[in-house]
């Protein structure tokens, strides 16, 4: 899986549209945020399997546990990597507030929308980090 040559613009566009957007299972939620960010920067859809499939947090906890966790979904993004070594288009795994969220480096923090809104969080908060697509030459 390797990035598309503009990919920055790609990101920073799905970045701008999705902070208006309101939290939704099975349409914006965290695992399906980085699935937007992979499909964004390499025109992979990772969620080709699970997307419209849940659409309450039963449902999505449901296919988290048969998809093995964040992690697990997290993984499929490219290879693990330190957190602090994540960049822009990484995913990483935030644990806050007694629970796990799939979030999407900007370049500076980690962003993932949530029931409150959009939230961001410093890079340091990322329990762990997966590099997204081998960048064009």
């Amino acid at each position: 899986m390797q990035r598309f040559k503009d990919w920055p613009s790609r990101l920073q566009a799905l970045l701008d549209a999705a902070q208006a957007r309101p939290f939704e299972w099975g349409v914006h939620d965290c695992c399906l945020w980085a699935a937007d960010a992979v499909l964004a920067t390499t025109g992979v859809d990772l969620a080709v399997p699970w997307r419209g499939t849940y659409s309450t947090e039963g449902e999505a906890t449901a296919l988290l546990d048969a998809l093995g966790g964040l992690r697990a979904l997290g993984a499929l993004g490219g290879p693990e990597c330190k957190p602090a070594l994540a960049g822009a288009g990484d995913v990483g795994l935030i644990e806050h507030g007694g629970r796990g969220w799939l979030a999407v480096h900007d370049g500076a923090a980690w962003l993932c929308p949530t029931r409150e809104g959009f939230v961001r969080w410093p890079t340091r908060a990322a329990r762990c980090a997966w590099k997204v697509g081998a960048p064009h030459g």
